[in-house]
């Protein structure tokens, strides 16, 4: 007869056997979305005991197919957590999975030992997902926090204003150098500027499907007009041959690939109507009508 729990036997292996959280995970919510994007930012989930954290925690790892190390607070601590980062430097040294740290009752965890955690998320080494039944407010120091938001500023706000992103680090770094409560003014006028900002995810979309491309296709050749050629053999063998310089072309614009050619048809950035991205739209629409003419003007 089995020894594992119940619960554990009939805990969901996929979101199509996961029951609830709608307003996240169903079509078009964030979470559904950056599951289909194959890319997990880290993130605090919070809510009462038996709502799914850690399940979700592990679909999440299992479908970006990353290492899932699992800890809680209450039982580990920050010896445990360098052994954790070690590992993580392993594999990525070895081109292993990437680490998602799922750390149970994060809240229990003082300042000191949320701190531990800092330089390892900022740096990409580690995807933290911390579960709590405590408001994050008041659990989680606010440097941790702000990197487990999914630095929204870029998400969700982008390029429709460019302006975002700088405000938040200004709010960051003005919290951290005045504390509270003083500090704390900076991060509610960042909230409120980020919550009334334009909003665009598709500088977001774009470093996805991106990513999934690189996944997808490996290294690829560097097309042969854009390599640099400084010896004579290289210059023999094609390097730089027919490279036009674009600043010699009317609005410096020249019609030219520079992606691999298994690539050259894909448009990663496709710009809102919204905020700034509306210019950048409008720009890259023109550079696309003037080279298309220029086509049609040599029958290509």
């Amino acid at each position: 007869m089995t020894q594992i729990p119940l619960a554990e036997r009939l805990r969901p292996k996929d979101l199509d056997e996961f029951v609830g959280q709608g307003h996240l995970l169903n079509q078009d919510k964030i979470l559904n979305t950056l599951l289909d994007r194959g890319t997990i930012p880290s993130l605090i989930l919070w809510g009462p005991p038996g709502c799914g954290k850690t399940t979700l925690a592990r679909i999440f790892a299992q479908r970006v197919e990353a290492n899932f190390v699992s800890f809680s607070a209450v039982l580990s601590g920050v010896k445990e957590l360098r052994v954790v980062i070690d590992d993580a430097k392993e594999n990525t040294k070895y081109n292993g999975p990437h680490t998602i740290l799922f750390v149970d009752e994060i809240h229990r965890f003082n300042k000191a030992q949320q701190d531990a955690f800092l330089p390892h998320v900022e740096s990409g080494l580690i995807t933290l997902i911390g579960a709590t039944t405590e408001n994050p407010s008041f659990e989680i120091i606010p440097p941790l926090l702000s990197r487990c938001r999914g630095r929204f500023a870029s998400e969700d706000v982008g390029n429709a204003d460019p302006q975002a992103l700088t405000l938040a680090i200004d709010a960051l770094k003005t919290y951290d150098f005045l504390g509270p409560p003083e500090g704390e003014l900076a991060l509610a006028q960042a909230t409120v500027y980020l919550a009334t900002a334009p909003k665009s995810n598709a500088v977001y979309v774009a470093f996805g499907e991106s990513q999934a491309d690189a996944r997808k296709f490996g290294t690829l050749p560097v097309p042969m007009h854009i390599r640099n050629a400084p010896t004579r053999l290289m210059k023999e063998i094609g390097y730089g041959k027919d490279y036009r310089y674009a600043h010699d072309y009317p609005e410096a614009l020249v019609d030219q690939g520079y992606f691999p050619t298994e690539l050259r048809e894909r448009i990663y950035y496709r710009p809102t109507n919204r905020g700034h991205e509306r210019v950048i739209k409008e720009r890259l629409d023109k550079w696309r009508k003037i080279l298309a003419q220029r086509r049609s003007h040599k029958g290509i």
